[in-house]
């Protein structure tokens, strides 16, 4: 029952971000997309459901915690940081 409540979640999750120009989520799920934006709730939220997904790569070899580092989201690396 949890595992599809967790895929529901994650579903929604790309619901919401099906409206955004699809050169800023190609290959990024929604996490690194919010990271990419400096959405700080939006990470906490997804967080809570994504854990797994924190080590997941883009097609550019990127996670999370490498679109906030570079972005410089300094609030959302070290919020990242302290869930490794």
């Amino acid at each position: 029952m949890a595992k599809k409540k967790n895929k529901t979640q994650v579903q929604k999750q790309t619901q919401e971000i099906e409206e955004l120009p699809t050169n800023l989520h190609k290959g990024d799920t929604p996490l690194q997309i919010a990271c990419r934006a400096g959405n700080l709730e939006k990470v906490k939220e997804i967080c809570t459901t994504e854990k797994p997904f924190l080590n997941y790569r883009n097609n550019v070899g990127n996670t999370a915690l490498d679109i906030a580092t570079k972005k410089g989201h300094t609030n959302i690396v070290n919020f990242l940081s302290t869930l490794k």
